[in-house]
């Protein structure tokens, strides 16, 4: 546009505002402007630009619309249709990209590539960004953009456009490649990227340094040589970030190698996240648990709480009264198995719901899980003398399971199949009694045991007192990591456990005794990612040995 020279150093100074985020000196440049010439639509828009920076989506919208009436071009129509996909209004956004006449440009296709992907139409964004890619094939942003869009639909594709991206300067590209072959078990792949990413990152660019440490920690479960480096960069990355989902990696991995003093020191972090039941909320923290009434609280899942509940037993010991509160289907576990009567150990109660006597009574709270950290647990030994030692029997009577819950995000990788379980365990078919713990079998579950002539047991749990009464009846149990597992190895039941790749790390890492569990459990997971085919042998070797002995 001609503008007077006193209007174009105006807008030339409202441009330099914008581009450093001085955006309300930039809306009064734009306003001196317009009320000189209120036809400048080049100035609408910039301005229209500041207010949605400001978070004025409505006048950003108006300014910009303002600036397509006065000069018809579709530049504008793009602008706002982003801006409202980036208010999660994705379908308005998609209607407006539609209705452009001329839409054969690499902006306009870049931006209806995106807003289609924000709508699922996933094959119309591919095609979009395809169009942007004829005209500029080494468009960075576009090639990271298709990734992004293909990484579940063709993976190998997907991975050689992250490396053009990363050949062409966008380190984000990387990250997301590295990421990729992290979640596909190549771990030397990632590492390579971060180590080549670390020298032009932002020094303080804890994101990068966290998603390293989390690369590195997978890489310690198979080789404990990448131990300290993770630590390294988990500490590095807290250095410049507060972020609660740092500590508490850090402390897992603490934990899996032994550190537990520092692990349990870290792992605590995870209260600012609100993790305390609201009926609770009122209750004064428990500071100190000598000679105080406690009530103790469950915090994350069933084998969590089966897990941490050996820590009751100290607890009684130095406190006044304590009362537990569980997940309901715990309750008559806890109800037979932790009740115990004893001089020196103070009274205790479970329920499942926050009983009125709390507000008559004086208590303090704390969750469960912070247990071992309040009671000043410093090392494995201490964890592990919790349990019960394993009763050395002959392995003829074996309980299996196979699932966890589907509906858990975190129960990906971990499952197995029946007829894969069984596959791997066919010489000790004949040579041992299985039981089924499985709880919720399908059809093709239930017929398949009922073909190898299998007892179903799991499917007549209706607590986990149950399971535990059928627990005592095995010599050993073979599954995954799950709820009954942690039950298994918490009363000394002898327990074989078929683990992931990346495997949690309450089971310590390779050659690394797990903190919770010594003797009860015998590990074995897979060597190649996604592939059951070793652990399970490993183990069929093992049990025969054991048998045959």
């Amino acid at each position: 546009m001609v503008r007077r020279e006193s209007l174009q150093k105006l807008y030339e100074q409202a441009l330099a505002y914008h581009s450093v985020g001085d955006l309300n000196r930039c809306v009064n440049c734009c306003d001196v402007i317009l009320s000189q010439d209120g036809q400048d639509h080049e100035v609408w828009n910039l301005s229209g630009l500041a207010h949605y920076g400001l978070g004025n989506l409505q006048k950003a919208l108006t300014y910009i619309n303002q600036a397509f009436l006065i000069s018809g071009f579709e530049t504008y129509l793009v602008n706002i249709a982003e801006l409202l996909r980036r208010s999660n209004e994705s379908q308005k956004a998609l209607e407006i990209l539609e209705s452009i006449k001329n839409p054969a440009t690499p902006n306009l296709q870049f931006n209806l590539a995106r807003v289609y992907r924000d709508v699922g139409r996933n094959a119309d964004a591919v095609v979009c960004y395809e169009k942007v890619l004829l005209k500029t094939p080494d468009d960075a942003d576009v090639l990271f953009n298709l990734a992004n869009v293909l990484v579940e639909s063709d993976v190998e594709r997907a991975i050689k456009l992250y490396e053009q991206a990363l050949r062409l300067g966008l380190n984000v590209a990387g990250m997301n490649l590295a990421s990729l072959y992290l979640k596909r078990g190549d771990i030397e792949s990632s590492l390579k990227i971060y180590k080549q990413l670390e020298p032009v990152v932002n020094k303080d660019d804890h994101s990068f340094f966290f998603n390293y440490a989390n690369a590195l920690s997978k890489a310690s479960i198979h080789s404990s040589s990448y131990f300290k480096e993770a630590k390294k960069y988990y500490k590095k990355a807290i250095s410049f970030s507060s972020n609660v989902l740092y500590a508490l990696n850090y402390a897992h991995l603490l934990l899996r190698f032994g550190e537990i003093k520092e692990g349990f020191k870290q792992y605590e972090k995870r209260l600012s996240l609100n993790v305390v039941p609201q009926s609770l909320a009122t209750l004064e923290v428990a500071s100190r648990l000598a000679k105080q009434r406690i009530v103790v609280y469950a915090e994350q899942g069933l084998g969590d709480t089966i897990m941490f509940a050996r820590f009751l037993m100290p607890l009684r010991e130095v406190a006044s009264e304590v009362l537990v509160i569980v997940q309901p289907v715990l309750l008559p576990l806890f109800e037979r198995y932790f009740n115990q009567r004893a001089p020196h150990l103070c009274p205790i109660a479970f329920c499942s719901i926050v009983p009125d006597e709390l507000k008559k009574r004086t208590f303090k709270r704390i969750s469960l899980l912070s247990l071992p950290f309040a009671l000043k647990m410093t090392s494995n030994a201490e964890i592990q003398s919790l349990i019960p030692p394993i009763l050395e029997k002959s392995c003829k009577k074996v309980g299996i399971f196979w699932r966890s819950n589907q509906e858990n995000p975190l129960s990906e990788g971990k499952n197995l199949t029946l007829p894969e379980l069984l596959d791997g365990l066919s010489p000790l078919l004949s040579k041992c009694d299985f039981y089924s713990l499985q709880v919720g079998i399908d059809i093709e579950e239930r017929n398949l045991l009922e073909q190898y002539k299998i007892p179903d047991l799991g499917s007549g749990f209706k607590d986990f007192a149950e399971t535990k009464e059928a627990l005592e009846g095995m010599d050993a149990v073979i599954g995954i990591d799950t709820s009954i597992l942690h039950l298994a190895a918490s009363f000394g039941v002898e327990s074989f456990v078929l683990l992931p790749y990346y495997y949690d790390w309450r089971y310590g890492a390779q050659g690394i005794e797990s903190p919770f569990y010594a003797q009860s459990l015998h590990l074995y997971p897979q060597e190649c990612f996604d592939n059951w085919k070793s652990p399970l042998q490993h183990l069929q070797k093992i049990l025969l040995q054991k048998i045959d002995f």
